[in-house]
């Protein structure tokens, strides 16, 4: 604290700019390379060291580390020396930088035992181990007491280029499953032709001193990807610093729950591909991971089966295409495409990327995280999270700039130099026909025709109201504005309401479900903001392969909106393929005992034998509810249908439709969505605006509300 507090002092601290990562890269955009590059790229991340977070022995951080082009002379040189002779001609040189077991103990030999087991199962006889040298002492005590045995494992492969790398990918999650299986610990930092990492739980300023290799003259590099942790969402840990594999992360993928399903999803529908054994990339993306670490596998396993990484990255972390006016229609077709090959990991974030062969930064759609570039006159381009990372005097900067939204950059390794944006976009949406993939659109909302109201029932209007717990003030409240003013009402700030889990009233299943993330680091999203970013677009239909491509991702469906009318969801039914309506309904009477059990059973059941007989679509509808029967909650009925599938390897074959009377709130729609609905028609909701609008209301403002 200060001593004196200074009356004229700004509100703005410096000291309190903590909340998210430094990350940046330094390359030559004349594919030169040099030991200059990495020495200015620790400079920088010395110069981010306030992004991290500090432990009390003042040396212990959340995490830092670099990567670098691999330095395959001295590498080939230290073959020579342990092995005693150079490596094979004909071999291609690799290497992994592990974290394992303390040496001398059991679990290390084991460790490194099992390394080499793989590595011969896959004929890679010609290695050697390299220990790193580490200067413990500089490390803080928290750091020091964690800290694992780090070597680099130096072998000749019989595979080069893209091959390469597929293989020792192969051979790497291999590894992981069978010490995960073993209880030992084997982290492979990097392992490539191409890259190299030094990472650890350590602040910035001294991975040079903890890491003398990084001061080996000849460690020459054309670039150098820097990167000092914040953790937000998970421990800080060895393995989790950054750089991973590909990429380094500022920020948080929100979403990252849901994208990891999907990965599992995915797993089931990778068939023939870029690998021989596609089982031994199985799990796609693990689920132990931080964010970032699940990103990095993702971006990981679509650059090594062909894509490249600025494309894989493209697919990933999408702009906000559809409100941007300059971009072409071979643009629009290879967006539209790509949301139809993977889902969107989205958050606030900057990411800096490479293969080896490119280095490049992207920011999220809504550019929630700043990335700014110089260039300099001999030819040096500084990305960074922050202004002055580097010393560089105004004389020496020909050019400089931010990304903004959704925008890239990369840098070819290979001399050829800096791509903008609009560059990397026509070179990627002419490399491939996407609109011919996609077809003739087919939306939903066209084929279901002119809108109609949709009327209640006869007289059951308010019995079933009061099955699914409607209040009069909610009618009130919350259904009159919606139906007369065409917005949600618009309350006093702040909730009072009990947490479901205390509340003595019965709640909606969805009222259980909060947030996941780090609030802190995501700002709110305006409203003009919103419309020019966001969308509710939905493709409906199978998920192929994604590590493929052809005109089987393109051919689907699509909504503008995830919410449907009767009429909507009769088109999708008759034009989205075979389809299953299953009852989401069971006995209310008290002595029925377990019987929302048996009709989760059920649904489960009846779902997976329609998925095998070929069903597309899964309607999951409650309109049967009588005196007898209760509506199974919808989150229960989809969250278990969506698992069920996921387990039994049918999931990306369907699409499950919810039909039900509960959801009437935004929030109860983005909880279904979010557990696995592809759309939902809240049929009851629909039928209760039609009885709160004026009388002389046409059937457009029944369907508008």
């Amino acid at each position: 604290m200060h001593d004196v507090i200074d009356p004229h002092a700004p509100l703005y601290d410096p000291s309190f700019e903590h909340d998210a990562c430094g990350v940046g890269f330094v390359a030559s955009l004349h594919g030169i390379a040099s030991h200059a590059i990495l020495r200015e790229a620790l400079y920088a991340l010395g110069h981010m060291a306030h992004r991290g977070a500090v432990a009390a022995d003042q040396k212990t951080g959340d995490g830092a580390g670099v990567m670098i082009e691999l330095p395959r002379d001295f590498f080939a040189d230290e073959y020579a020396r342990i092995r005693g002779r150079a490596m094979e001609p004909g071999q291609t040189l690799s290497v992994g930088a592990f974290m394992m077991s303390e040496s001398g103990t059991r679990d290390y030999a084991r460790a490194r035992r099992l390394v080499e087991e793989v590595l011969r199962e896959y004929g890679v006889g010609a290695f050697a181990w390299r220990p790193v040298p580490v200067r413990a002492e500089r490390l803080g005590s928290i750091a020091r007491a964690t800290l694992p045995e780090i070597e680099q494992l130096i072998a000749g492969l019989p595979w080069s280029g893209d091959v390469a790398e597929r293989k020792l990918l192969e051979i790497r999650r291999v590894v992981e499953k069978r010490a995960l299986d073993a209880g030992v610990r084997v982290y492979a930092a990097s392992w490539s032709t191409r890259t190299l990492v030094y990472k650890g739980l350590m602040i910035a300023p001294i991975i040079g001193e903890v890491f003398p290799d990084l001061t080996r003259e000849a460690f020459e590099t054309r670039f150098a990807i820097v990167h000092q942790r914040y953790s937000t969402n998970t421990l800080p840990t060895w393995e989790l610093a950054q750089p991973f594999r590909c990429i380094a992360h500022n920020g948080e993928i929100n979403t990252v729950a849901g994208n990891r399903v999907w990965g599992a999803v995915r797993e089931a529908a990778m068939g023939t591909s870029a690998w021989e054994d596609v089982e031994a990339l199985r799990p796609i993306i693990p689920t132990l991971d931080s964010d970032s670490a699940s990103l990095d596998a993702a971006v990981e396993l679509l650059d090594r089966g062909g894509r490249p990484v600025e494309e894989a990255m493209k697919l990933v972390m999408p702009p906000a295409w559809r409100a941007d006016a300059a971009l072409t229609d071979e643009a629009r077709a290879m967006y539209a495409y790509g949301e139809r090959v993977c889902e969107a990991w989205d958050g606030p974030a900057a990411v800096v990327f490479t293969d080896g062969r490119v280095v490049g930064a992207t920011l999220d759609r809504n550019g929630l995280r700043p990335a700014r570039y110089k260039i300099t006159r001999e030819g040096l381009i500084v990305v960074s999270s922050e202004v002055g990372v580097l010393n560089l005097t105004e004389g020496r900067v020909a050019a400089r700039g931010r990304l903004g939204p959704g925008q890239m950059l990369v840098v070819h390794l290979d001399g050829q130099g800096l791509e903008a944006d609009a560059e990397i976009t026509a070179r990627l949406a002419g490399a491939k026909p996407y609109a011919a993939w996609l077809g003739a659109p087919r939306e939903v909302e066209a084929l279901a025709g002119d809108p109609l109201p949709e009327l209640p029932e006869s007289d059951a209007l308010g019995a079933m109201q009061n099955a699914f717990g409607y209040s009069a003030e909610e009618i009130k409240l919350v259904f009159e504005p919606m139906a007369v003013e065409g917005h949600e009402p618009v309350g006093s700030m702040g909730d009072d309401t009990p947490l479901a889990a205390l509340s003595r009233q019965p709640r909606l299943v969805s009222t259980y479900l909060k947030q996941r993330f780090a609030q802190v680091t995501n700002p709110p999203i305006d409203s003009i903001r919103e419309r020019l970013v966001m969308s509710l677009e939905q493709a409906v239909g199978p998920r192929e392969d994604w590590l493929i491509d052809g005109p089987e991702h393109g051919d689907k469906l699509t909504l503008a909106s995830p919410v449907l009318t009767a009429q909507q969801l009769d088109a999708l039914t008759a034009h989205g393929g075979p389809s299953v309506v299953l009852d989401a309904t069971f006995e209310a009477a008290a002595a029925a005992g377990d019987s929302l059990k048996v009709a989760l059973r059920r649904l489960c059941c009846e779902a997976e034998q329609a998925a095998r007989d070929g069903a597309r679509l899964l309607i999951l509808s409650d309109k049967g509810v009588t005196d007898a029967l209760a509506p199974v909650p919808p989150l229960l009925a989809v969250g278990a249908v969506h698992h069920h599938l996921r387990r039994r390897g049918l999931r990306h074959g369907v699409s499950l439709i919810v039909q039900s009377g509960e959801p009437r709130e935004v929030h109860h729609i983005a909880s279904l969505i979010g557990c696995g609905a592809r759309a939902v028609h809240p049929y009851l909701a629909l039928q209760t605006v039609a009885t709160v609008l004026p009388a002389d209301a046409s059937a457009e403002d029944v369907v508008a509300a």
